[in-house]
């Protein structure tokens, strides 16, 4: 099967499905490769992530002349999403980690004050409706992190996390507002 070829009648519309499919049999191998090194999703879930890759690049692909260098940029898309899922995933973890060490060091005698609990309850509430990020950060506000910190533990920069640390806190002081 000609890479090349397949490609071209993929993006001008000529049995489209036809050699879509033919391109992901040939490169079924190294998608089935990075799709065991995903331990955070399950085996078939990451084989469709990757699929998904495969037929983004086959859409964006310049035409190439070597058939070598067509076959470098879809193996280059696939690995760039796997990449990007591994990331996502050690990220996960981490604050997952981490927020599982917060359950463990609840500070007990702030617990004992009404305005406190109260606080952790609306803080609670707000979280269950905040993106992983946003509860990553809340976490670390509680823990009293600095954007520092929290930035190296989700891998983002220290300017991302202040921002939605303000962004945080903004939207905390108009449901505050809101209920008086």
């Amino acid at each position: 099967m000609n890479v090349n070829a397949a490609i071209r009648d993929c993006k001008s519309g000529k049995n489209r499905e036809e050699n879509m499919n033919g391109l992901i049999q040939k490169f079924q191998p190294i998608i089935h490769k990075y799709a065991r090194k995903l331990y955070s999703l399950e085996y078939e879930d990451a084989v469709q992530e990757l699929i998904i890759a495969l037929i983004k690049a086959v859409d964006t692909i310049e035409e190439y002349e070597n058939e070598g260098r067509s076959i470098n940029y879809l193996i280059k898309g696939i690995m760039l999403r796997f990449y990007e899922l591994q990331r996502k995933s050690i990220v996960e973890y981490e604050c997952r980690v981490h927020s599982e060490q917060i359950d463990e060091n609840v500070l007990l005698d702030q617990e004992d004050s009404y305005a406190w609990v109260e606080t952790k309850v609306e803080l609670e509430r707000f979280k269950e409706k905040s993106s992983f990020i946003e509860q990553c950060v809340i976490e670390g506000m509680i823990l009293g992190m600095s954007d520092a910190e929290l930035a190296e533990v989700l891998h983002v920069s220290r300017q991302y996390i202040n921002r939605k640390r303000k962004a945080i806190i903004k939207s905390l002081k108009e449901r505050y507002k809101s209920r008086m």
